[in-house]
C-alpha cells in the first residue's frame, strides 16, 4: 500500500515500513516474482532503481483493502453498543498484552 499513489525506492520503502534495506529488498524482490511489483530506472537518477505496482499489484491492492475495511457480516450485524462493548473488551486485551 505504500506504493498505491506513487513509485517509491527501497530507501524511502524501508523507511516508511521501518525496516532496514536489505530487508525491505527481500520484500520487494518476493513481491516482484509474484508480479505484484517492477523495478524501474528512475527518471531523474538512472544509477537509482524505483518500485512501482503492475496491474496485478493494484488489483491485488484494492481487493486488500477491500478485506481490511469490510467487517464480517457478523460484525456487521451487531447493534452499536454491543459494538462499543466489543471494542471496550478489545482494549482490554490490547492493554494486557502491552499492544
Amino acid at each position: 500500500m505504500q506504493l498505491e499513489n506513487e513509485s517509491r525506492s527501497l530507501g524511502d520503502i524501508a523507511a516508511a515500513l521501518q525496516v532496514d534495506r536489505p530487508y525491505a529488498t527481500v520484500l520487494v524482490n518476493q513481491l516482484e516474482e509474484i508480479g505484484l511489483v517492477e523495478r524501474t530506472a528512475d527518471p531523474g537518477d538512472r544509477r537509482r532503481k524505483v518500485v512501482a505496482l503492475t496491474a496485478d499489484g493494484r488489483r491485488a491492492m484494492r481487493d486488500a483493502r477491500d478485506v481490511l475495511t469490510t467487517p464480517p457480516p457478523e460484525l456487521a450485524a451487531l447493534d452499536p453498543v454491543d459494538l462499543r462493548r466489543l471494542g471496550a473488551v478489545l482494549a482490554k486485551l490490547l492493554d494486557a498484552s502491552g499492544g
